[in-house]
């Protein structure tokens, strides 16, 4: 699958207000992804009055010049969805200099929001709430 690009607006507790780019891909497992048509797991869905959810890992970058610096932060976590679609997709730093923590939602087809932390955990920690939206797929 193609990486998702979003062009990013953080705004933080302070009022600082910054520009970023996320690029991430999510890696679903192809072999159990390919066996099941979207028929057979709805009339399943239907079928049980609880709701699957499946997790899948994701890996990417993230960009805010003015707050990472000129070198994009590389990410890595997990996105939780279910047979409606994405639900939410949760990123850490791999870059231990550099530690952030992204939590993004969908909330339309092309718009993101959610929230992230800069250093986490430490004294001066930065939060910022974020917008997204998705530039198209190159081709």
């Amino acid at each position: 699958m193609d990486e998702f690009i979003y062009s990013l607006l953080l705004k933080g507790t302070q009022g600082l207000t910054l520009l970023g780019t996320l690029r991430y891909r999510l890696n679903f497992d192809t072999a159990a992804a390919g066996t099941r048509d979207i028929h057979a797991l709805m009339d399943e869905a239907l079928q049980h009055p609880n709701i699957g959810l499946f997790a899948f890992g994701a890996e990417g970058t993230i960009s805010v010049p003015l707050l990472t610096g000129a070198t994009p932060v590389p990410i890595s976590g997990a996105g939780f969805g279910s047979v409606a679609g994405l639900l939410t997709v949760l990123l850490n730093s791999t870059d231990q200099t550099r530690s952030l923590g992204l939590q993004i939602n969908p909330i339309d087809s092309t718009h993101i929001g959610g929230g992230m932390s800069w250093h986490p955990g430490q004294p001066g920690a930065l939060v910022f709430s974020v917008l997204g939206t998705q530039q198209p797929f190159g081709m």
